[in-house]
């Protein structure tokens, strides 16, 4: 499959397209299932995404498969997001905020191939029994950054490094309690903590 071009950020493009030709060996021969219009209104309430915004993922997920290169685009950012090897935060943050053939799209193509891993955070959340009150709070973050990137620049989507960030809401990394978010990990800061003798 030819790669797409290239419009704004010629370097961001060339880390974007890193893998291609392992992403493309492995490619579905039909629709990649997270572009499929059932399943786009289905992650668009799971996610609990406004109505606006998934009206214009099913608009943009329909552009998509009707262009075999910017589908093949949308594969190959779901398998670097999703598939090993995986790419590093550090080279999502430097992907392009605008690809040519997709312009104010290409926001909406991040979002979409992102969303792709909810059926395996479905799992991962099934198999720990967390509370769907946590599922909720967790991927509302996905609303809240969509709407941050469109007050920037005019139109619904996600920016790279929003897709990093939100890659551990997907990759179940991290949980959103209320109004915090929660990262489990080691604590690798050096501190002293104390506690009261008798408490």
């Amino acid at each position: 499959m030819k790669e797409p071009r290239e419009s704004r950020n010629e370097e961001g493009m060339t880390g974007l397209l890193d893998g291609w030709a392992d992403s493309q060996a492995c490619a579905p021969a039909e629709t990649p299932f997270f572009l499929e219009p059932e399943y786009v209104a289905t992650a668009g309430r799971e996610a609990g995404l406004e109505p606006d915004l998934v009206t214009a993922m099913a608009l943009a997920s329909g552009q998509i498969i009707a262009d075999p290169a910017i589908q093949a685009l949308a594969w190959h950012v779901y398998y670097r997001l999703f598939r090993a090897p995986t790419a590093a935060d550090s080279q999502v943050k430097q992907w392009p905020v605008s690809v040519a053939a997709l312009g104010d799209g290409t926001g909406l193509l991040y979002l979409l191939a992102l969303l792709g891993g909810l059926p395996e955070l479905r799992a991962l959340y099934q198999t720990h029994q967390v509370p769907e009150w946590v599922a909720r709070d967790t991927l509302y973050d996905v609303q809240r950054w969509a709407e941050h990137y469109r007050r920037r620049y005019g139109s619904w989507g996600i920016g790279p490094e929003d897709v990093a960030w939100l890659r551990l809401h997907l990759c179940g990394e991290l949980f959103g309690l209320g109004r915090l978010q929660y990262q489990p990990g080691s604590w690798e800061i050096m501190a002293r903590a104390f506690r009261h003798r008798s408490s």
